[in-house]
């Protein structure tokens, strides 16, 4: 198979996603998210336009993480390290070379380490994570820390590492 674009980082990479606001822009996550412009990058990773190659940085923490998804309904990032999640709100932003994004909000409503988290189609609020602790959480962006519902959907036996929603029902 062909490559048709190498993005050199400077860390391993855990997810990548692109931007659905910017069909340009590559959001690559480890510890923090680094926003690329792909289209500065050939197939060997040599970059032919440096000032459009590292676009943005979203500021999160020191330590790897996992989750990363990004809501197209209100192209806020959710993003995790340790327990807690980070959401970035990127709505209307212009990126400038480097510019360096802090989370508008925080929370921490899981005991462990979050493995993912996703936004709902159906609803700009309403977000969904799971977490080493073994349960899942319905929260509402308009409730900074605190949550709609939790519960372990397979009791206390094992730890959940992925969620995504139904993009046909609103309740799944």
């Amino acid at each position: 198979m062909p490559v048709d674009c190498k993005i050199p980082t400077e860390t391993e990479v855990n997810k990548l996603k692109i931007f659905p606001g910017n069909r340009d822009l590559v959001f690559c996550k480890y510890n923090n998210v680094e926003i690329f412009n792909w289209t500065s990058f050939d197939n060997r990773g040599s970059c032919h336009n440096p000032d459009r190659q590292k676009v943005a940085v979203l500021d999160c923490c020191d330590s790897e993480g996992w989750g990363m998804n990004i809501s197209e309904l209100s192209y806020k990032i959710f993003t995790s390290n340790n327990n807690s999640v980070y959401i970035f709100d990127l709505q209307g932003h212009q990126f400038d070379k480097e510019s360096v994004f802090k989370p508008i909000q925080t929370t921490t409503v899981h005991s462990n380490q979050v493995n993912d988290e996703t936004p709902t189609t159906h609803n700009p609020y309403i977000w969904v994570s799971v977490s080493d602790d073994k349960t899942m959480v319905v929260n509402d962006l308009r409730c900074e820390d605190k949550h709609v519902i939790d519960f372990a959907p397979f009791g206390d036996k094992n730890e959940l590492n992925a969620v995504d929603n139904n993009p046909y029902e609103e309740h799944l």
